[in-house]
C-alpha cells in the first residue's frame, strides 16, 4: 500500500476509543486500600458499571520524587491524566468481579499507594480493538503528509507481523493505550521527512501501554532511537531487535538507540538481546525507573559522529536501572570507562558509561549511578567482564 492521498492521520489505523474513555467519559473509581505489585485484584469503592471483559487503567499521582513529569523542556502535560500528574499506571482486563473486588487479567507491575490517591478508570470492552492483525504487507506514503504509518491506539491482543514500514513522517508505529499486543518480524526503514526532534521515529510505545511485545524487528535509516518507551509504558518486552542505522539531523551527534525513556515515566520494561548504537534514557520530558537491559550489544560509537559517543547514557532521574550481561563499546574506539555527575562532562570522550547529566538548566545527580545495578558486562575499555562484588553468587 502506497498512500498518495491528502493528509489524514495514519496510513493504517487500528484505533478504538480508549482515549475518550480516559479523557472524556472519565469514569473513575477509588482504590482506597491501595494494592501491591504482583497482585491480580484490586478493591474499589464501587463496581457499578464495570463488567467482565472491560479493562481498567490503574494509576496514581506522581510521588514528587522518583516520578517527575517536568522534564528539561518543561511539563509533560500529555504524559498521562491530570496533565501528566499520573504518569505511572497500567492497563488490565477485568476477568472477574466479587463484591467490590475486581480480578485482573494481568498482575500489577507497581505498588499502588493509598497516599497517592490510586484510581481505576473504566475502559469499556467496546472501546478496545481486539484480536486484529496485519501480516505480510508493505506500507508507505509518497509524501510526508500523514504523521503515522501505523497507529495502534487502544488495542489488545492485536499484532503486526512481517510488515515493512517506510516513509514515516513522525512515527512508523505509535503504540498507545494498548495492552498485550505484538509487533514482530517487521522492517522499519527510510523516514521521508528528515530525522530528529519529533521526526522520523521508528516505533514508540506510549500512553501507559502495558505488556506488549516488540520482537525481532529491523530499524534502518530512522530516528527516535529506532524504538523507545515513553508516557508511562510499563511491563513491555522489547527483544532481539537490530538497529544498525539510527540517524539524527545533526550527524556529528550520535543519537541513542534504543531509548529507554523519552517522556515520564516508563518503568518495568525488559530490553533483551537488542543490537544498537547506544542504550539511552533522557530527561527531556521527565523521569524513568526500574527498567532492565539484558544480554544486549551497544556499540557506543557511530562512524561519522564526533560527539555523544556513549555506550550507555542514562540522564538525570533515570534511576534504579539494571544493565546485565551486555557487551558495551567498540574496541579501538571507546576510550573512557565512565563519566558521572558531578565530574565535568566531555562530549568528545567515547565512554562506556555516562551517568546523571542532562537535568534542567544543566543540573545533574549522583542517584542515577548510585541506584544503577550493572553486573557481568564486558566493555571495550577494560577489555574484561566487570562484575559487581555486592551481588551474591548462587
Amino acid at each position: 500500500i502506497r498512500y498518495q492521498g491528502p493528509a489524514t492521520r495514519s496510513v493504517l489505523d487500528m484505533r478504538g476509543s480508549v482515549y475518550w474513555d480516559v479523557y472524556g467519559l472519565h469514569r473513575t473509581y477509588d482504590i482506597a486500600a491501595g494494592a501491591r505489585k504482583g497482585d491480580r485484584e484490586v478493591v474499589l469503592d464501587s463496581v457499578e458499571g464495570i463488567a467482565v471483559g472491560d479493562a481498567l487503567l490503574l494509576d496514581q499521582r506522581n510521588d514528587g520524587g522518583l516520578v517527575d513529569a517536568v522534564g528539561s523542556e518543561g511539563p509533560c502535560t500529555w504524559c498521562s491524566r491530570q496533565e501528566g500528574g499520573r504518569a505511572r499506571g497500567q492497563y488490565a482486563e477485568v476477568e472477574g468481579i466479587r463484591g467490590r473486588t475486581v480480578e485482573l487479567g494481568l498482575p500489577l507491575f507497581l505498588d499502588l499507594s493509598p497516599a497517592l490517591a490510586p484510581e481505576a478508570v473504566l475502559i469499556s470492552a467496546r472501546s478496545l480493538v481486539r484480536r486484529a492483525g496485519v501480516e505480510d504487507l508493505a506500507l508507505t506514503q509518497a509524501e510526508p503528509v500523514n504523521d503515522y504509518i501505523v497507529e495502534m491506539d487502544g488495542t489488545q491482543h492485536c499484532w503486526l507481523q512481517n510488515v515493512e514500514i517506510s516513509g514515516m513522517h513522525r512515527r512508523g508505529v505509535w503504540l498507545i493505550e494498548s495492552l498485550q499486543s505484538q509487533v514482530r518480524h517487521c522492517t522499519f526503514r527510510d523516514a521521508v521527512s528528515g530525522y530528529g526532534r519529533d521526526r522520523g521515529y521508528g516505533l514508540l510505545i506510549d500512553a501507559q501501554s502495558t505488556a506488549n511485545l516488540v520482537e525481532d524487528n529491523l530499524f534502518h535509516a530512522v530516528d527516535g532511537g529506532g524504538m523507545m518507551t515513553a508516557g508511562g509504558a510499563i511491563g513491555n518486552v522489547l527483544a532481539y531487535n537490530y538497529l544498525p542505522d539510527i540517524r539524527f539531523d545533526d550527524p556529528w551527534w550520535m543519537i541513542a538507540g534504543p531509548v529507554l525513556n523519552h517522556a515520564a515515566h516508563p518503568s518495568m520494561n525488559l530490553w533483551e538481546g537488542n543490537i544498537g548504537p547506544q542504550i539511552g534514557g533522557d530527561f527531556i520530558h521527565g523521569s524513568s525507573s526500574h527498567q532492565t537491559v539484558f544480554r544486549s550489544y551497544s556499540a557506543g560509537c557511530a562512524e561519522a559522529a564526533t560527539a555523544n559517543n556513549n555506550a550507555v547514557d542514562l540522564q538525570y532521574k533515570n534511576r534504579f536501572m539494571t544493565v546485565i550481561g551486555c557487551v558495551l563499546g567498540t574496541p579501538g574506539r571507546s576510550d573512557t570507562y565512565e563519566q558521572a555527575w558531578p565530574e565535568a562532562r566531555s562530549n568528545q570522550a567515547r565512554t562506556i558509561w555516562r551517568l546523571g547529566y542532562g537535568g534542567p538548566g544543566g543540573a545533574g545527580e549522583t542517584e542515577v549511578g548510585d541506584t544503577l545495578l550493572r553486573h557481568g558486562n564486558w566493555d571495550a575499555v577494560t577489555g574484561a567482564t566487570v562484575w559487581d562484588p555486592s551481588v551474591p553468587e548462587r
